[in-house]
């Protein structure tokens, strides 16, 4: 390449002795010298004779190359025509007597500079030594040298960072190998250079890698290549022309493919797993081109709807579809090829019988790339369970209307009950209070004309008549309770816990009675109600505790997993757990009633008020350590 350089000046160079003026053109007049003359100006090289540093001569050659005119240059010393920062290394090169060709930098007359490659020999002329210099310009040989030095390195990098094992070699022998080539055969650089494929391969794949090499292929085969421990592995060689340091060699690309041929083995058996899964499946397996003709159906898919594989050769799927469900399946196989996915979709088939089957299951496309090219679905027979769940909503449909009779009637029924009770409770207290007033009559003006026997049977006349009272009274109210409409407002059930507490307090002002009530416990319900559950639980632990030198009576809430939950508790007499099936029944008591009085409706009535609240009532007792009342109210 030519270029301008930024050349020093030169000092001038004089040599130590002076040149005789007939040495310029020392070649003219003679005849052998005529022939040589004409011999160096044909030739391409510049040749520069010189004696002691000084230009003699010059041929044609040199004055093209570097473009001086003969004239011009004679005398002159040889440093103007190599570059100042070479001249250190011609001169070295000057003083071993030119012993190989030497390459500098030359510089024209018009200051542009060349690459060139030097040579002087020694030139025997009347007893005297001329040095003829041959200049040669290699500037188009340095720039291919550089570029072939780049790409080369560049091919150096770039195989170093490949993970493919990389060679090249020629007619078979390894001249370049790269890191990964090293890891995969287990050779160092240094031992894979100038082996050959009976080396790396199996025996039996050495006339195939020597055919490939002779053919020149380009195709990519495999072979069962030797590990330098002996083991054995599976590659792939993929190969191609290539030119390395000037000359035409091949390159080879080798990629480990061992476990990928593992995966294979695998994958085959897998296949082969699959293929007897699908053939001895129950489930109906097909799978349909995007015409819709059948690809693949399982044997069961056959069994059930009793076609053959001959039949489905000239067939589509939508030639077992019922034609009720054609249009429906037509949509859904459209956008199936367009990617969609369909899961738990119902078909009805038609079987070769003519007869009926529904199917569900789910549909998928199969993909080759990005492009569908099949469609897959997976089916159950489901017309026996069709069948089985319209019998089964058919009975559910006539218990229905059974249940709702049947609850119609109840409510009837109950109905009827609530306002004979009411009505019996009602028109009983009349007759009652006769006798109890006619036995308060007899007991206070003819008590004297009674003997004991008399006067204890008229006692007991009048103390049945009062518990029978009361027992009216206690259904009226539980009647009352279960018709009652319920308001729900925000109570303090505190303040309504306490002040009802209070009241009964000051009725047994002869008991030790202690009250333990948590404050602020507030709850949604209708008051009147919810003041008859207090009053029944505070009685019933003011009952029970009776018998106690002293009563303690709680109420609280407490949280878990049911809730909240209001309680009251007492440490009276208890219960027995194993009767608590009876505890919050009408007319049912877990103690005599020579221990404890009571008519047995009180817990009921709680029952049914917490009930229609919408809460639960549970308790927990033991006997002769308390009993604990929990209800919610939502």
């Amino acid at each position: 390449m030519t270029k301008k350089t930024n050349k020093k000046p030169l000092k001038k160079i004089y040599s130590k002795k002076e040149v005789d003026p007939s040495f310029y053109s020392v070649f003219e007049g003679e005849k052998i010298n005529e022939r040589f003359n004409r011999l160096s100006n044909a030739t391409f090289e510049a040749l520069v004779f010189h004696y002691h540093e000084i230009i003699v001569d010059v041929n044609l050659s040199f004055t093209r190359m570097f473009g001086y005119e003969r004239e011009g240059v004679l005398g002159k010393s040889i440093w103007i025509l190599p570059a100042w920062e070479k001249q250190s290394e011609l001169k070295r090169y000057i003083k071993e007597k030119y012993n190989k060709p030497f390459e500098t930098i030359g510089i024209r007359k018009d200051g542009t500079s060349f690459n060139c490659e030097v040579i002087g020999k020694e030139l025997p002329y009347k007893n005297k030594k001329i040095i003829v210099s041959a200049i040669r310009d290699i500037t188009t040989q340095v720039k291919t040298r550089k570029e072939l030095a780049e790409s080369e390195e560049r091919f150096r990098v770039l195989s170093e960072s490949s993970t493919e094992a990389i060679f090249i070699h020629n007619q078979g022998i390894i001249v370049l190998a790269n890191t990964a080539a090293c890891k995969l055969f287990g050779y160092t650089k240094s031992e894979l250079i100038g082996m050959t494929p009976k080396e790396l391969a199996t025996p039996e794949y050495h006339a195939i890698i020597f055919h490939n090499i002779k053919t020149q292929n380009t195709r990519p085969y495999e072979v069962t290549a030797v590990h330098k421990n002996g083991s054995h592995l599976n590659i792939e060689i993929k190969g191609d022309k290539v030119f390395y340091k000037g000359n035409e060699m091949r390159v080879v690309c080798i990629r480990d493919i061992t476990e990928t041929k593992k995966m294979e083995a695998v994958l085959r058996e897998n296949e082969e797993k699959y293929r007897n899964l699908f053939e001895n499946a129950h489930d109906l397996i097909q799978s349909v081109s995007p015409e819709g003709k059948f690809l693949y159906v399982n044997k069961s898919w056959l069994d059930t709807l009793g076609y053959s594989v001959e039949d489905l050769n000239t067939m589509t799927i939508f030639d077992v579809i019922h034609p009720e469900s054609i249009s429906h399946c037509g949509d859904i196989f459209s956008q199936i090829l367009q990617g969609k996915s369909y899961e738990n979709v119902e078909v009805t088939f038609m079987c070769k019988n003519k007869s009926i089957i529904i199917a569900e299951g789910n549909i998928h496309p199969r993909y080759m790339g990005q492009k569908v090219i099949a469609t897959q679905a997976l089916f159950r027979d489901v017309t026996e369970k069709k069948e089985s769940l319209k019998k089964i909503k058919k009975l559910n449909e006539e218990l229905e209307e059974r249940v709702r009779q049947r609850t119609l009637e109840l409510t009837q029924v109950n109905q009827e009950l609530e306002s004979f009770s009411y009505s019996v409770s009602h028109d009983l207290r009349g007759p009652l209070r006769n006798i109890d007033g006619f036995c308060n009559i007899l007991l206070a003006e003819y008590s004297v004309k009674f003997d004991s026997l008399g006067l204890d049977c008229l006692e007991n006349i009048h103390q049945s008549s009062r518990k029978m009272s009361v027992l009216i009274n206690d259904l009226i109210n539980l009647s009352k309770v279960s018709r009652a409409d319920i308001i729900k407002t925000s109570i303090n059930l505190s303040s309504m816990f306490e002040k009802i507490a209070n009241d009964y307090k000051l009725n047994h002002y002869d008991r030790a009675i202690q009250l333990q009530v948590q404050n602020d416990i507030y709850s949604n319900g209708d008051e009147n109600l919810i003041s008859i559950v207090i009053e029944n639980l505070i009685s019933n632990a003011l009952k029970f505790t009776s018998k106690k030198p002293s009563a303690l009576i709680k109420f609280g809430l407490l949280k878990g997993d049911f809730g909240n939950a209001c309680f009251v508790s007492d440490n009276g007499a208890g219960f027995d757990m194993n009767l608590y099936d009876r505890l919050f029944c009408a007319f049912q008591r877990l103690h005599p009633a020579s221990e404890f009085e009571g008519t047995g409706i009180g817990l009921a009535t709680v029952k049914r008020i917490i009930e229609r609240h919408g809460g639960k009532i549970w308790a927990e007792g033991e006997v002769e350590k308390g009993a604990t009342f929990y209800f919610t109210i939502p």
